[in-house]
């Protein structure tokens, strides 16, 4: 009887759990892309930048609503494509999805991702890799935009872009073009 009671509180819990389950995001359990505006907190993301920024003598990040989309749009296509990389087919080149996206810039990085299950996690490990790195303390950097995509049917389950830029108009030398530097880093 001990026996059956246990299994019986077990399987009611598990049910419980289960059922709570369904209900995060949505039901985004069905192979939906959660690509919610407050998937990522962009502004703790800005501020935990910063300070690794100013612990080297560099100053700090804001965040651009821009470059949020920008990085928004990157990191659901990622996930919808099941891949992860700068440039998806479909997309232009790094310097048209800016362009298109209506930023201008001197400088533009970028650092992706898949797979991390927090923010922490994410800069935590584009701190660790030494070409993330360098996208994090670059010390033109003044603006980020940072989007998490989640897909949990796909291979990594969340897919992470962090947008970086100087949006300072392009120098004289050319003739007011923007100039977009990638910094290509995986994972």
């Amino acid at each position: 009887m001990l026996r059956l009671s246990r299994l019986a509180i077990g399987l009611t819990a598990l049910f419980l759990i289960a059922g709570c389950a369904t209900n995060l995001g949505g039901g985004l359990f069905a192979g939906q892309l959660d690509t919610r505006p407050g998937a990522v907190d962009s502004r703790a993301a800005a501020r935990m930048i910063s300070a690794y920024r100013s612990e080297r003598g560099l100053g700090a990040v804001t965040v651009n609503p821009t470059l949020t989309r920008i990085a928004a749009d990157h990191a659901t296509k990622m996930a919808a494509t099941d891949t992860m990389a700068h440039v998806l087919p479909g997309e232009g080149s790094f310097k048209q999805r800016f362009t298109a996206g209506g930023y201008r810039a001197s400088l533009v990085t970028e650092n992706v991702g898949a797979g991390y299950q927090s923010l922490e996690t994410a800069i935590q490990r584009w701190k660790d890799s030494p070409s993330h790195d360098r996208n994090l303390l670059h010390p033109r950097v003044t603006e980020i935009g940072i989007a998490v995509a989640h897909a949990p049917d796909s291979r990594y389950k969340s897919y992470w872009a962090l947008v970086l830029a100087d949006p300072q108009p392009a120098r004289a030398a050319t003739r007011g073009a923007p100039q977009s530097t990638l910094m290509v880093a995986q994972r």
